[in-house]
């Protein structure tokens, strides 16, 4: 500490250390992620064998999140998204993915399920860091 009192003014050796710890922690620091938007839609529902009577209906609902890294930190974050029954509030299909987002990155995840015909609500999490 000698030597930094001698060469070096107080008032920059303190800017030094501060910028040090500032880049450590920002370096450290992992992504910042946020869903920016939902987009759910129903295909045509198809018959199937099976079930009650031989035969039922099966509808694809396709549903795209939008993830956006609002930093400059990397890393992976778990995307979960449900089907929920307006009906009755039950869970009828779930489908979690890992994602790793880079530097300000956005993506674009689709996922597909394929469920009885009905009014669905859907509902996302996403979690930083995955468990």
């Amino acid at each position: 500490m000698e030597l930094v009192r001698k060469n070096i003014p107080a008032g920059i050796a303190t800017l030094i250390v501060l910028a040090l710890v500032v880049f450590a922690f920002v370096s450290c620091n992992g992504p910042m992620a946020h869903i920016v938007k939902v987009e759910s839609q129903a295909q045509t529902p198809t018959p199937v064998q099976g079930g009650p009577g031989g035969q039922q209906q099966i509808t694809t609902y396709k549903v795209t999140v939008t993830v956006e890294n609002q930093s400059h930190g990397t890393g992976q974050v778990l995307l979960t998204v449900k089907l929920v029954d307006k009906s009755d509030g039950k869970t009828v299909a779930e489908n979690t993915q890992q994602l790793q987002l880079g530097d300000k990155e956005t993506e674009a995840v689709d996922f597909d399920f394929d469920v009885p015909p009905g009014d669905y609500d859907t509902k996302t999490d996403l979690r930083y860091p995955p468990d």
